[in-house]
């Protein structure tokens, strides 16, 4: 269980958010909220922020999303 969650901060690392979400919901479903969580960062570097807000909420972090609206 180890690796695979290695293997997922490792996709999410390089961005490659779809193996992540594909690894994780097959293999390690405790994983998916990270992975949101991370491509919620990505998206607000990024300045997509309503993609940001959107993958807060699913990370289950809601006051993240708020936080970067009032930011």
């Amino acid at each position: 269980m180890k690796l695979i969650d290695a293997a997922i901060e490792y996709l999410t690392e390089k961005l490659k958010f779809e193996e992540a979400f594909k690894m994780a919901e097959e293999i390690a479903r405790h994983k998916i909220p990270d992975v949101y969580l991370k491509q919620a960062f990505y998206f607000e570097d990024e300045q997509r922020y309503r993609e940001s807000e959107d993958a807060f909420i699913k990370a289950g972090k809601p006051a993240e999303a708020i936080n970067m609206w009032e930011h």
